[in-house]
């Protein structure tokens, strides 16, 4: 009789962590590669790689030694910022080539992460994929994470 009364309970438990399990946790960067090298070297290689996938280097700059951000677009972005309230935010992304030890990583924003924190129309796990074949994806991180809710 016990175990009658328990049941339901226990399954809408159960049913609630699954459903909690199943979100997934974004973080605002993607670590795409680390290796031997030099900035500018990984600089050209990352350029190549961003064109060669179908982005446009719109602008670069170096904010300290040992460091270049090249800041990204493609038509996908600039179409998804059109149809969004808040679409600027998600309209270009920045990918990071800095000297970490004797490493150079090469990281970018994570552009789920990104359309899901400005609400945009479309989730871009579409240019998520293309900087991931282009660039590589060894770990997102970042902040604690967040569920797209």
């Amino acid at each position: 009789m016990r175990f009658r009364k328990l049941l339901p309970s226990a399954l809408v438990l159960f049913a609630a962590l699954n459903a909690q399990a199943a979100d997934v946790i974004l973080k605002p960067f993607v670590l795409a590669s680390k290796g031997a090298g030099t900035v500018a070297e990984k600089t050209e290689q990352i350029r190549a790689a961003l064109t060669g996938a179908g982005f446009s280097v719109v602008g670069s700059y170096s904010p300290y030694a040992d460091a270049q951000i090249l800041i990204v677009t493609s038509d996908d972005l600039k179409k998804n910022a059109a149809a969004s309230e808040n679409g600027g935010y998600g309209a270009a992304q920045r990918v990071a080539i800095t000297k970490a030890s004797n490493d150079v990583q090469v990281s970018y924003t994570n552009p789920v992460y990104m359309a899901n924190v400005y609400r945009m129309k479309g989730d871009l796990s579409g240019t998520a994929a293309a900087l991931g074949t282009a660039l590589g994806s060894i770990e997102e991180f970042g902040a604690k994470g967040m569920t797209a809710a």
